[in-house]
């Protein structure tokens, strides 16, 4: 495996991550909105962020 697809292989994970980061995002917003009230920020079931 060269370096270059190894370069390739992290920026998709991290992109991934940025993506999943930025989806969650936007339900806390949209429950924000809704007048929902949200005491934690998390991306799937980890610690709070």
């Amino acid at each position: 495996m060269s370096i270059s697809s190894l370069w390739n292989i992290i920026l998709i994970i991290l992109g991934f991550g940025m993506l999943i980061g930025l989806h969650e995002l936007g339900h806390f917003i949209a429950a924000k909105w809704s007048g929902i009230r949200t005491n934690a920020f998390a991306v799937g079931m980890g610690p709070v962020v």
